[in-house]
């Protein structure tokens, strides 16, 4: 989702602990990761929009509250792999199954789990695109130091 926005941290978190809210799911059902994430660590300023993500069956749930289709992206859409999504434009929000997410690769950033330094790393180095040399750098530089 490219929406233009500069979203610092405390709207990423207003935005997802809102979404859960009027969706009517618990917050710890939901994380985020990408963009988001680094800006909840204070590692970035801003991101355009929240990537959070949550189990496939917490993802059907949400489809069934919120009467929204799931997606099914891919290649062609610029994603490594298939996945599936539901987008929340009124919340800057794409909600991603990820179901290789794990308790392990999270830790509680102001009140919104977010994937930690090293699955951060991971994803950024599965995308590998142009746009995350920077953060790829500053992740292994605070992995390096002891970061969570």
């Amino acid at each position: 989702m490219e929406t233009g926005k500069q979203l610092k941290a405390a709207k990423v978190r207003s935005l997802t602990l809102d979404f859960c809210r009027k969706v009517g799911i618990d917050s710890s059902l939901v994380w985020v990761g990408a963009g988001s994430a680094l800006v909840m660590h204070g590692m970035r300023a801003h991101t355009q929009d929240v990537d959070a993500g949550c189990s496939s069956s917490t993802l059907l749930t949400i489809a069934a509250l919120t009467q929204r289709p799931v997606e099914i992206i891919g290649p062609k859409q610029g994603y490594v792999s298939e996945a599936h999504l539901i987008r929340f434009p009124e919340f800057d929000l794409d909600m991603h199954a990820e179901d290789t997410t794990t308790r392990a690769n999270l830790v509680l950033v102001d009140g919104v789990w977010c994937y930690n330094y090293h699955a951060l790393l991971q994803q950024k180095l599965t995308l590998n695109r142009p746009k995350d040399q920077a953060d790829i750098i500053v992740l292994k530089q605070a992995i390096l130091k002891g970061g969570r």
